[in-house]
């Protein structure tokens, strides 16, 4: 249970990141992710 609270909280965090750098970064991020 503490896994999956932490999870949704990391994909939050994860996608506010890429909102403030940009598309830019959210590619950078998806491959780093895959």
């Amino acid at each position: 249970m503490e896994l999956q609270q932490i999870k949704p909280k990391r994909t939050r965090r994860t996608s506010l990141i890429c909102n403030v750098c940009g598309d830019t970064a959210r590619g950078m991020n998806f491959d780093v992710i895959t």
